[in-house]
């Protein structure tokens, strides 16, 4: 295979460049796929909610077309990206950024956790 000009050649990567792992393999003893395979709705809402609340793209959009971006099967798109020296208001109670999905989170594994571990539930921004 000729090379593209202007392109740079190097090394083929042998490895795979990218590969999804499940939750619980991320956070061992919080039983995430038992938790959400039946209350899944609630997770994905909050997701939803919480990415919309923190895009800056989507502030001012009508009520109309924030109805229909967080239809569950819309199409949402924003980043998780948090910026660690940005000032936190005074009057901001809640230090996570994801904060519906932390609730969530705290609501449906908070029992879930096994006893014997210090595992806890994962915050929004985890």
């Amino acid at each position: 295979m000729e090379p593209v000009e202007g392109s740079i050649r190097g090394k083929p990567i042998k490895n795979d460049p990218f590969y999804f792992v499940s939750l619980d393999e991320i956070f061992p003893f919080v039983g995430f796929s038992d938790t959400f395979s039946s209350n899944g709705m609630a997770l994905r809402s909050a997701i939803r909610q919480d990415i919309y609340d923190t895009t800056p793209q989507y502030q001012g959009l009508s009520e109309k077309s924030k109805a229909m971006l967080l239809m569950p099967e819309s199409s949402l798109q924003g980043s998780w990206y948090h910026d660690p020296n940005k000032v936190v208001e005074e009057e901001e109670v809640e230090p996570h950024r994801m904060k519906r999905t932390t609730r969530v989170l705290e609501k449906y594994l908070n029992n879930n956790t096994t006893t014997t571990t210090t595992a806890r539930p994962p915050t929004g921004n985890e």
